[in-house]
């Protein structure tokens, strides 16, 4: 397995402990759209709704992810290290 620099290495753990905090259709939503390059179109075909309703919802997905980042990031530098928040039930 390929050693990633400690900062990228601490990023990537930043980023999945964000993702987690998120509501499981935001993720799914983030994933699809940032990770997969699907298109607003067809997330709205595959979320049943509108185009437009996809763009809000992306905002909305973006504005908790950057929230959970900076708490996370805030945190973590009071630690030293990136805390994972416990499951969402």
């Amino acid at each position: 397995m390929t050693q990633l620099p400690r900062d990228l290495e601490s990023r990537s753990e930043l980023v999945e402990s964000a993702m987690a905090v998120l509501r499981p259709t935001e993720r799914h939503l983030l994933q699809l759209h940032y990770f997969d390059d699907v298109g607003c179109d067809t997330l709205a075909r595959i979320f049943g709704t509108t185009t437009r309703a996809i763009h809000v919802r992306l905002f909305r997905a973006r504005e908790r992810f950057r929230s959970a980042i900076q708490e996370l990031a805030a945190g973590a530098t009071h630690e030293h290290s990136v805390r994972l928040p416990s499951p969402i039930l």
